[in-house]
C-alpha cells in the first residue's frame, strides 16, 4: 500500500488557519469511533472570506492510506471527489467574517489509528484493542509546535459507560463520559494523550471486567445457594405433609376397625 503524499494538504486546510479555532471531538461506541472536526476561521488583513472558502471547498482523503481494487489512487486535483475514494460528510455556515465548517466520519475501531486528521495534529498514535481493554496513546509532540497560525487546540474524547470504563488518562479535565485535553504552544512538546479503558461487555455481552466478573460470580453462587435451599425446604415440607397424612390415615382405619 503506498503512503499518498497530501498530508501537507491536510494540515494547512484544516489546521493552520489564521485566526482559527479548532475543536476535535471523537466518539467511543461499541464498534466505531466517530470524528468530528469543528473549523472556525475569520477573515485577516490579508486573507478575505473567498480566500477561506477556497480552501475548504478542497477535498481531502479521510485516510492516510488509500488503494482502489488493489491498487494506489494518485490525487493531483483536490477540487473535485475522486471515485473509490472516501471523505468525510462536509457542512459549512457562513457568518459575516468568516466561516465555520464541520467534518465528520465515522470509523470501524480498526480503520481510525489512519486517520489523516489524527495524523495530522500528531506525528504518532497508537490504537490498540485488546479483548478486555482499549488504549489511545500519541506522541507528546503536537502539530503546534510547527505552525505558527494559532495557539491552542481542543480535543475532546467521548466514551459510551455501557461499553467502557476508564482505566487510566493522563487528563484532569472529566466532564461525565468525556475527557478533554487543552493543547497550547506551552506544552507543544509534552502534550501527549493516554487514554486507557476496560471494556465493560464484549460484542457477545460477556462481561469481562474483573470486577464485574467476581460480582456477577458471588450474585451466581447466592442464587444457586438460595435455590437449593428452597428445594431442601420444599422436599422437608412434602415429607412432613406426607407423614401427617398418613397418620391421620391409620388413626382413622384403626377407629373404623374398632
Amino acid at each position: 500500500m503506498k503512503k499518498v503524499k497530501i498530508l501537507f494538504w491536510v494540515i494547512l486546510v484544516l489546521i493552520t488557519c489564521t485566526g482559527c479555532s479548532v475543536e476535535y471531538n471523537i466518539n467511543i461506541t461499541k464498534n466505531n469511533i466517530e470524528e468530528v472536526i469543528n473549523v472556525t476561521d475569520y477573515i485577516t488583513s490579508n486573507r478575505t472570506k473567498s480566500d477561506i472558502l477556497n480552501h475548504y471547498n478542497m477535498w481531502y482523503p479521510t485516510f492516510v492510506n488509500f488503494i482502489e481494487e488493489g491498487e494506489s489512487i494518485e490525487i493531483e486535483d483536490f477540487t473535485e471527489k475522486v471515485d473509490g475514494i472516501k471523505y468525510h460528510d462536509k457542512t459549512i455556515k457562513e457568518f459575516s467574517n468568516g466561516y465555520n465548517y464541520t467534518y465528520k466520519y465515522t470509523y470501524s475501531k480498526d480503520e481510525y489509528y489512519d486517520s489523516y486528521v489524527l495524523a495530522s495534529i500528531f506525528p504518532e498514535t497508537t490504537v490498540h484493542e485488546e479483548i478486555d481493554k482499549l488504549v489511545i496513546r500519541t506522541s507528546k509532540e503536537n502539530f503546534l509546535c510547527s505552525y505558527e497560525y494559532f495557539d491552542s487546540a481542543k480535543i475532546n474524547i467521548t466514551i459510551d459507560p455501557e461499553i467502557y470504563e476508564l482505566n487510566y488518562t493522563n487528563t484532569s479535565s472529566i466532564n461525565n463520559n468525556t475527557y478533554t485535553w487543552i493543547l497550547n504552544r506551552n506544552n507543544c512538546s509534552d502534550g501527549e494523550i493516554i487514554l486507557t479503558l476496560n471494556k465493560i461487555i464484549d460484542n457477545d455481552n460477556d462481561i469481562l471486567n474483573p470486577n464485574k466478573k467476581n460480582e456477577n460470580n458471588e450474585e451466581s453462587i447466592i442464587s444457586k445457594y438460595a435455590l437449593h435451599i428452597f428445594c431442601g425446604i420444599l422436599i422437608l415440607i412434602i415429607l412432613v405433609v406426607y407423614i401427617l397424612f398418613k397418620k391421620i390415615k391409620n388413626k382413622n382405619t384403626n377407629s373404623i376397625d374398632d
